[in-house]
């Protein structure tokens, strides 16, 4: 999915957040802090706060969210460029 990929991209490049994999398909996992999380979440972004996977628990700080965001067709560069902004 194009627009994964440009979300993807901008989560790469932004200082204090990171990937928790490459996307494979129209999700991006990203690690945010709860700062990051509640600044998304005031601005009006639509994600989830996703469980770690079983033995992968320990990768995340207590001050850290693992969060899925979800591309479609419908998704615009627009949206991209709102959650981009938010970085």
């Amino acid at each position: 999915n194009g627009q994964a990929t440009k979300l993807a991209n901008h989560f790469r490049q932004a200082e204090g957040v990171r990937l928790a994999w490459e996307p494979e398909a129209n999700e991006v996992f990203a690690v945010l802090s709860k700062t990051r999380v509640a600044q998304f979440e005031a601005a009006g972004a639509k994600f989830y706060a996703w469980n770690p996977p079983h033995g992968m628990e320990d990768a995340f700080s207590d001050d850290e969210q693992l969060s899925r965001f979800v591309t479609s067709f419908a998704t615009t560069s627009e949206h991209i460029d709102q959650i981009a902004a938010l970085l």
